[in-house]
């Protein structure tokens, strides 16, 4: 068989073209194969909360209640990454060595590292008062 060149050059532009194409189909198929993963890692956690809840209930017979994570869980995502960013965490530094605070913010509070739990705790206390006066900010005018 004999091809001219235009005809190999067309050949070998199509096998490309087709290499390419496989190759977008493989990375789409990984990305959503890390989004799905990711969303059932949430579920499972979220999960394992719950259970985690009602068997510390059941064991003590409701006489323990971890208030701090429950609050924190209750607490929109803003404000959990509000007050981390309060505490120190997640400064311009953290976001130059790839620290996002969404991921961290969406952590149960047991989940978080003692140091970024007692910051957030500290800085927590130190604005309770300052806050609690606020109601001019808060009136809805």
């Amino acid at each position: 068989m004999n091809l001219s060149l235009a005809e190999l050059h067309a050949a070998a532009q199509e096998a490309a073209e087709e290499a390419l194409a496989r190759e977008a189909d493989a990375k789409a198929a990984d990305e959503n194969a890390a989004a799905l993963a990711a969303e059932r890692a949430q579920e499972a956690r979220e999960k394992l909360r719950v259970q985690r809840d009602e068997l510390l209930e059941s064991a003590t017979g409701g006489m323990y209640r971890d208030k701090a994570s429950q609050e924190w869980r209750e607490m929109p995502v803003q404000w959990r990454m509000a007050l981390l960013m309060l505490a120190g965490i997640g400064g311009p530094a953290a976001v130059r060595a790839g620290l996002q605070l969404q991921p961290l913010a969406l952590r149960n509070w047991r989940e978080l590292p003692p140091a970024e739990r007692n910051a957030v705790s500290s800085i927590v206390r130190t604005g309770r008062p300052h806050i609690a006066r606020l109601i001019a900010l808060s009136a809805r005018v």
